[in-house]
Formats: structure tokens, sequence, C-alpha cells
């Protein structure tokens, strides 16, 4: 079974490095912008963002090695949606983002310690991140309106129909991730031998 090869996904050239801290930077600014408007899930959205993005600069003690910058974009799009933007929109950008930066997640996964996943673990954890974090989300959601009549959840339905849209965000997300990473680890495989 082929396995992720996450040194495919980390980049040395210096124009990569410098769009992916644009990223970063954009989504520091989000994170303050968010903290001052008192939206506190955006802020903490962007800091996780922000804070999984640069895990491979401080593991290699390089600010050119980063991860390529389209894919950080992707995973910061739904701060920056979160943040900003509103509708349904919102909530099928927030779980691509989720779904994204599951990915980002298992390669830091890679990064930091032994262990090895194979591409099919990958893009099932991908799915799986997606929803739990989405089932994890409405408990949060359920616990502000009970205790500060928050106001997030209008109706049972609006909250089911978060599930589905997480479960075919995941699902997209994952198809087209298997896609990507099969596709590593044959590049991969081509240039060992």
């Amino acid at each position: 079974m082929p396995q992720l090869q996450p040194e495919r996904f980390v980049r040395d050239g210096r124009a990569n490095a410098a769009l992916a801290w644009v990223v970063v930077g954009s989504l520091a600014v989000t994170a303050l912008d968010s903290l001052a408007s008192f939206r506190l899930v955006a802020a903490a959205m962007a800091l996780l963002f922000a804070g999984v993005a640069a895990v491979p600069t401080f593991v290699e003690g390089d600010w050119a090695r980063t991860y390529p910058w389209g894919l950080l974009a992707i995973s910061a799009s739904p701060a920056f949606v979160r943040a900003y933007g509103s509708g349904v929109a919102v909530t099928f950008a927030v779980f691509v983002g989720v779904a994204t930066l599951a990915l980002v997640a298992v390669l830091d996964v890679h990064l930091l310690t032994d262990v090895r996943l194979s591409t099919a673990f990958t893009t099932f954890f991908v799915v799986v991140a997606t929803m739990g974090l989405t089932g994890f989300w409405a408990v949060f959601q359920w616990t502000l309106d009970s205790s500060f009549d928050s106001g997030f959840l209008d109706t049972n339905e609006q909250l089911m129909w978060g599930f589905v849209t997480a479960t075919v965000a995941g699902v997209l997300s994952a198809l087209v991730f298997e896609r990507y990473l099969l596709g590593a680890t044959v590049e991969s495989e081509e240039a060992v031998e």
C-alpha cells in the first residue's frame, strides 16, 4: 500500500515561501481583527491554521521550507470566509478548509513523528476529521445556545443541513486529495527507481 510522502509537500523555493508566509501573515491579521471584533471562533480558527501551516519551518529551522502556498491558501480560506463572509458559502468553505487542515495535520504528524500513514488512511482521516469536527462544533454551538442564548442554532433542520454539508465537503475534498496524494506517491516511487 503506497505511503504518503510528506517531503513532496514541503517546498524549498523562496517564491513559494514568500507566498506561504503572506498566507500565514494574513491569518495572523485576520485573527487580530476577529479578536478586536469579539469574533472568538474566527480568531481561534485563524490562529490554529497559522500554527499548523508554520510547522515545517520550525521543524527544519529554515524560513523557506514551507507547504505549497496554494495548499495553505485553501486550508486558510475558511478562516477568512468565517471572519468576513456569510451564508451557505461560509458553511461549505469552512468544511472544505477543515478537510484541508486535516490533510496538513497529517503531514505535520509525518514531519514531527515516526508515524507513517498510507494514502488510503489519510483519505479516510480527512473525511472522519471533517465530520468529527462538525459534531464537535454542533455540541459547542448547542452549549453556547443553552448557556448564553447565542442564537447560533435557529432550528434543528439547520443543524442537520450542517452535517450534510460537512459530509459532502469532506467526501469531495477527500476524493480530490486522494488523487493528489496518489499522484505524490507515484511520483516519489518513480523518482526512486
